[in-house]
C-alpha cells in the first residue's frame, strides 16, 4: 500500500496486487518493509495485518454485475452555459462564476460581489438560485444564510436578469418563516411545485441533540407556513438540495461524519413526502465532503455533483450517468478548473444570452498579474547575503541592481513543504527585486490587486520602497494575502514600479516565492458559431491571451479542444 498525507485515528486500506502476489503461502517468513516521512508537526506510524480465510462452496451461484450507465463528459452545447454563485473564506458577498463545459470555470466580476446598489454590501453564506418560469416569465430567486448564526432567517432577493436583485413586494430582504429556533438554520434551498404554485423551503436546524430538516412553503415570499419536521434520521443531516430527477426527487446531504449520501422520494409535497434508506455515495476511501450541489450534463447524458472536500479549501466533483445506480466517480483534477477557495453555493443552467447580460454589466474578469512558480516562473533580480539589509535602499525604484543575478522564482534548498524551486538559494538571506508593469491600469484594477505567496522562513514585501507585507514563521503552500493599502497606493499605472522582498531562513528547509492576482476587462460577448460561419483569415487565442492557432482553421479542422477561444477580439464558442 501507499498513502500520502495523515490520518487522525486507524483505518483499513486495501493491498496493491502486487504487494499481494509477492506473499509467500508455504510457511516461510514474510517480511513487512515500511518507510514513513515525516512533514511538520506530530508524526506517528503503526501497521497490522488482517488476513481472511475463505471456504470454498460450489454451490453458490455467481451472477453477473449490473452493467452501469456511463458516466457523462464535459461537454459544451450551443447556447447554453452554467452560472456558479459562492462567497469566499475572505469574502461572503455573492461571487458568480461561469463555464460553458461544466470543467473550466471562470470568474465574473474579477472574482468580486456582484450585488449592486443598497445590496453591495450584503455578507452571506451559502447561496442558492434556481429559476422559476411563472405565467410565461422566468424569475431567479435567491436565498442565504445570514452571517449572524444567533439572527433567525434567511435572505431572499429575485431577479430577471441575474443581475439587477430587489426583495418580494414587501420590500424585505430578511425573510422569517419562524420566530424560533427552526429559523436559526443553515444552507436554506428552495424548489418550485408547479401544480400548486407553491415554493417549498427547505433548510438544516437544531431539532434536540441534532440538527434534522425543516420545511416550509410560501407562494408569494411574504407568508410562510409554520416550519416542520421534513427529513429526520436517526443521526445529523446538513446541507441537504434536492433535485428533480426523471420521475423522483433525489436529496443529497451530509451526516455528522461528513460523508456524503443520497435519498429518494416520489413527491416533494409534505401530505406525501416519504424518503427512502439513505445510502452513502462514497466509500471510506473518499475524503470528508460537505456543501453537496448537482447539475446535469449539458447534453443530458448524467448528473456532475459538487461538494467541498474538508480536509482542504476550495471544490471539487463527481459525475454520475444515472443517480438511480448511486454509481458516482470522481472527474480527474487536471480536467476541472474550479474558482480558488470557492465556499458552498449552487449551479444552475443559462442561456448565453443571459450569459452576455451578466458580462455586459461585470465585464472584468480575474487574472494572474505576475504568476508565481506554480503556473509560470518569473524571471527575478536576486542577491544573497549572510545578514538582513542595513536599510532599504534597495527597495526604492532608482537603486541599480546591475551586479544582481537574475533566476527563475520560486527560490530555494531542501524541497520544503509545496515549494517549487526553479533557483537554488541555500544562503541565510536573499533580496530580490522585480519591475513590474501596469501600464494601462484603471484605479479599480489597481485597488483589487492581491498577493500570493509561500515563504520559509521570515519575509518582508515592498512596493516602490513600501511595506506591502511582512510576516514570522514559515508556510507549507501557497496562500492568498492582503496587501497593505499605502504600498498598493505606492504603485503606478507604468512600467516604473518595483516589487521588493527579504526572505530570511533561520534553519531547516528554506523558500520564496510571491506573486500578484488582478482584474482584466473581459473581450466581447461570447458566441456560439457553426464550423460553416468562419472566416479563415484571423489568430485564435486562448483565455489567457496565448495564441493556439494562425487563423481560425485550427478551430475547423478540429485541432485545437472544445472550449472558448478569442478570435478577432471576441469570445468565440467551439
Amino acid at each position: 500500500a501507499k498513502v500520502t498525507g495523515y490520518n487522525t485515528s486507524y483505518e483499513t486500506w486495501p493491498l496493491l496486487p502486487e504487494g499481494l502476489s509477492a506473499l509467500k503461502l508455504d510457511g516461510t517468513d514474510n517480511v513487512i518493509a515500511i518507510h514513513c516521512k515525516q512533514t511538520t508537526g506530530g508524526q506517528f506510524i503503526d501497521c497490522g495485518l488482517k488476513l481472511c480465510q475463505y471456504t470454498e462452496n460450489s454451490d453458490l451461484q455467481v451472477e453477473p454485475m449490473p452493467e452501469k450507465t456511463p458516466a457523462p463528459e464535459f461537454k459544451s452545447v450551443n447556447d447554453k452555459a452554467y452560472l456558479l454563485t459562492y462567497t469566499l473564506p475572505t469574502s461572503k458577498q455573492l461571487h458568480y462564476a461561469y463555464s460553458l463545459d461544466g470543467a473550466s470555470w471562470k470568474t465574473i466580476n474579477g472574482n468580486r460581489g456582484i450585488l449592486q446598489g443598497e445590496y453591495t454590501n450584503v455578507e452571506m453564506t451559502s447561496p442558492f438560485i434556481r429559476r422559476v418560469n411563472v405565467e410565461g416569465k422566468d424569475v431567479f430567486h435567491l436565498i442565504a444564510d445570514i452571517t449572524d448564526a444567533n439572527q433567525a432567517g434567511f435572505y431572499h432577493l429575485q431577479s430577471e436578469d441575474l443581475v439587477n436583485w430587489a426583495p418580494a413586494e414587501n420590500g424585505n430582504i430578511l425573510i422569517k418563516p419562524s420566530s424560533t429556533e427552526t429559523s436559526k438554520g443553515e444552507s436554506p434551498e428552495w424548489i418550485y411545485e408547479e401544480t400548486t404554485s407553491t415554493f417549498y423551503l427547505y433548510w438544516s436546524a437544531k431539532n434536540g441533540d441534532k440538527n434534522s430538516v425543516y420545511l416550509s412553503t410560501t407562494k408569494d415570499w411574504k407568508k410562510f407556513t409554520t416550519p416542520r419536521v421534513y427529513f429526520s434520521p436517526s443521526y445529523a443531516v446538513y446541507d441537504m438540495h434536492i433535485e428533480k430527477t426523471g420521475d423522483s426527487y433525489t436529496g443529497f446531504f451530509y451526516n455528522d461524519s461528513r460523508n456524503i449520501c443520497t435519498t429518494q422520494t416520489n413527491a416533494i409535497k409534505t401530505a406525501t413526502v416519504k424518503f427512502s434508506d439513505p445510502q452513502r455515495i462514497f466509500s471510506s476511501q473518499i475524503p470528508k465532503a460537505r456543501g453537496p450541489q448537482t447539475f446535469p450534463a449539458m447534453d443530458n447524458s448524467g448528473w456532475f455533483l459538487l461538494y467541498n472536500p474538508t480536509s482542504n479549501g476550495g471544490q471539487t466533483m463527481s459525475k454520475s450517468g444515472n443517480v438511480d445506480e448511486n454509481k458516482w466517480y470522481p472527474c480527474d483534477e487536471n480536467e476541472i478548473s474550479l474558482p480558488e477557495e470557492a465556499e458552498e453555493g449552487s449551479v444552475l443552467v443559462i442561456t448565453t444570452n443571459e450569459l452576455n447580460s451578466i458580462l455586459d454589466n461585470f465585464f472584468y474578469e480575474d487574472c494572474d498579474i505576475l504568476p508565481t512558480a506554480e503556473k509560470e516562473p518569473q524571471t527575478w533580480k536576486y542577491q544573497t547575503a549572510n545578514n538582513v539589509a542595513a536599510n532599504t535602499t534597495w527597495t526604492k525604484k532608482d537603486y541599480k541592481e546591475t551586479s544582481w543575478k537574475e533566476g527563475l522564482s520560486g527560490f530555494g534548498a531542501s524541497n520544503p513543504p509545496g515549494s517549487s524551486i526553479n533557483t537554488e538559494w541555500s544562503s541565510p538571506v536573499i533580496r530580490l527585486r522585480y519591475h513590474l508593469d501596469l501600464t494601462g491600469f484603471t484605479q479599480e484594477q489597481m485597488q483589487a490587486l492581491t498577493g500570493r505567496i509561500h515563504h520559509d522562513e521570515d519575509v518582508t514585501v515592498y512596493f516602490n520602497g513600501v511595506v506591502a507585507f511582512k510576516e514570522s514563521g514559515f508556510l507549507t503552500a501557497y496562500k492568498n494575502i492582503t496587501l497593505k493599502q499605502e504600498a498598493v497606493d505606492a504603485l503606478s499605472p507604468d512600467d516604473t514600479n518595483i516589487i521588493a522582498i527579504e526572505c530570511v531562513n533561520k534553519g531547516g528547509g528554506q523558500y520564496i516565492d510571491f506573486g500578484l492576482t488582478g482584474i482584466r476587462p473581459l473581450p466581447t460577448k461570447i458566441h456560439s458559431v457553426e464550423h460553416s460561419q468562419l472566416n479563415i483569415d484571423h489568430s485564435v487565442y486562448n483565455l489567457q491571451g496565448q495564441k493556439v492557432g494562425n487563423d481560425q482553421s485550427a478551430i475547423a479542422n478540429d485541432q485545437l479542444p472544445k472550449g472558448v477561444y478569442i478570435v478577432n477580439g471576441k469570445k468565440i464558442l467551439y
